[in-house]
């Protein structure tokens, strides 16, 4: 029996699928059709990760240049190195002795073709003096604000700014001032060398070299910055490298180079910073003396004219030693140090009244934590402090804000000896 051919209508009474061709098919045509939105979307996760790569660069970058001193540094010389001579025609460091970074011949052509470099030549042939004065202060001032490497490149062209304002006839403030830009150059060249680990050579010999020539340099000025730049290297040193063998170092150093830094009143400030800056991060109980014998020369009759600076500076040469931003939670936590500083503070105050509303305020927050521990003789001893300070306060709306504050606590000491 022969049988019947099968149809090639399809039966519908079951459900039909896809072949895997029209699937592809599909999914292709589809993206094709909103190719655009997933070119988007990439481009802007490209951008997003880009832009995020960049930050934490920049934020690093920044984390390690606020660990440097606002002056640089001089390290110490090493045994046995040769006695350097004194000269008044002091070469900077060789313009070869770059950063170790392997860069590639592609790299060197294009740098060499760059047309900032090529400005700042054509600058050189046809400058006066002043413009190379002022070119100095500029690139100068950028070297905080820009990576190692640009860094590198602007205190390169200051020293080539050095070597042709020695071919001028200068006055005898502009050699002064010269002497002064060629130690910061090379300081500043020294301090990115050794926070940067970039490991370019001589830089550390040359820096000795011209801050021992300039230690004894007539000028007032000049030779508070050799001073300064000797003991910040040292200071530096232990900052990176805390041991015992840097803190003798760098106590040794403060012995013999303070009375040269304190002829400055600029330096006097960056040196405390600097010491202040390793307490903070390292807790040595001897740079916290020294600190505070840096703060005593600073406070002493003729050595800094307060008055001329803003208040901010005042503050910080006036109150800095005390860490007034820790103080409250330093007592909070039985801090021995606290203990120690508060006296010291409200002296300072009282030798000081012209303060801030803000100093006045952590004053008075002293004094609360003295009462919310039930230390009321501590806080009737700071109250009467303040009281002795009101009458000094030349700023009438200060005084009289004072005085009404003052007014509440005598009350609420009153009340306090009722409860009992």
């Amino acid at each position: 029996m022969v049988g019947k051919p099968k149809s090639d209508v399809p039966d519908r009474s079951r459900p039909q699928g896809l072949e895997l061709s029209e699937v592809v098919g599909m999914c292709l045509s589809f993206l094709w059709f909103y190719r655009g939105v997933f070119l988007a979307g990439l481009l802007l996760y490209g951008l997003y990760y880009s832009l995020t790569m960049a930050k934490d660069k920049v934020a690093e970058n920044k984390r390690r240049d606020s660990e440097a001193p606002a002056f640089v540094y001089v390290p110490r010389p090493v045994e046995n190195a040769p006695e350097p001579e004194l000269a008044s025609d002091w070469q900077p460091v060789p313009l070869n002795a770059t950063p170790q970074v392997r860069q590639s011949e592609k790299n060197r052509v294009a740098a060499a073709q760059d047309s900032k470099s090529l400005r700042f030549q054509q600058f050189m042939a046809t400058a006066d003096v002043d413009s190379l004065f002022r070119r100095f202060t500029t690139l100068m001032q950028e070297v905080s604000a820009v990576d190692p490497i640009e860094a590198v490149s602007n205190i390169r062209k200051c020293q080539q700014i050095c070597d042709r304002l020695r071919q001028n006839d200068l006055t005898a403030e502009q050699q002064e001032r010269l002497s002064a830009m060629q130690l910061e150059s090379v300081s500043q060249l020294d301090a990115i060398n050794i926070q940067h680990d970039m490991r370019m050579p001589g830089v550390r010999d040359q820096l000795i070299i011209a801050s021992t020539n300039l230690l004894q340099h007539p000028s007032v000025a000049v030779s508070a910055k050799a001073h300064l730049a000797v003991f910040a290297a040292h200071a530096m040193d232990l900052m990176f490298t805390p041991t015992r063998d840097e803190l003798g170092a760098l106590i040794d150093v403060y012995n013999v180079h303070v009375d040269g830094v304190s002829q400055g009143e600029t330096e006097t400030i960056v040196v405390a910073n600097l010491l202040q800056k390793i307490v903070d991060t390292h807790q040595f109980d001897e740079v916290v003396a020294l600190r505070r014998d840096l703060t005593n020369r600073m406070l002493s009759e003729g050595a800094m004219d307060l008055e001329k600076m803003n208040w901010s500076l005042r503050e910080q040469v006036i109150f800095g030693d005390l860490g007034l931003n820790t103080l409250l939670s330093r007592l909070d936590g039985m801090s021995e140090t606290a203990a120690r500083d508060v006296p010291l503070f409200y002296d300072r105050l009282e030798r000081f009244p012209n303060a801030r509303k803000d100093v006045f305020l952590i004053a008075l927050a002293v004094v609360d934590r003295h009462l919310e521990s039930d230390q009321r003789a501590q806080a009737s001893e700071l109250l009467a402090v303040l009281q002795r300070i009101q009458s000094r306060i030349s700023d009438v709306k200060m005084k009289n804000w004072l005085v009404g504050l003052l007014t509440e606590y005598d009350e609420r000491m009153d009340q306090a000896q009722l409860a009992q």
